[in-house]
């Protein structure tokens, strides 16, 4: 679990030229809410950055709608708390607290909570 309300992440970015380090702090909104952005960084040389939390109901299937998400970007989920059930393409797993998901960009999923849950997640492109 995190500690306190402020993290930081460490980013190696180009300023003038160079790469640099860069420290960013970033602090909760509402914890309850069922998805917050810790970290939003866009077209940074090309690259893109997503971070944050998110909550799911037992039962509630991500996306809402039929079908599955896709992100251009590699995504890389904490799981928190609870269970899930990820479907993929290619194969269908449970999830559950503890485990770290890996989904190479351009990846079709979709999951279902089977128990109340909480993620910690990163888009990466």
């Amino acid at each position: 679990m995190f500690c306190g309300s402020v993290h930081r992440l460490f980013l190696k970015i180009k300023l003038e030229g160079q790469a640099r380090m860069k420290i960013i702090k970033m602090q909760y909104g509402d914890e309850n809410a069922p998805l917050v952005d810790l970290l939003r960084l866009e077209n940074i040389d090309q690259a893109s950055a997503r971070i944050g939390t998110a909550t799911f109901a037992a039962g509630q299937r991500i996306p809402e709608v039929e079908g599955m998400s896709c992100h251009d970007e590699d995504e890389v989920s904490l799981i928190l708390e609870g269970k899930l059930a990820l479907e993929t393409e290619i194969e269908n797993v449970i999830c559950e607290a503890g485990d770290l998901i890996h989904l190479p960009a351009g990846t079709a999923h979709a999951s279902v909570a089977l128990e109340d849950s909480k993620i910690y997640f990163m888009l990466l492109g």
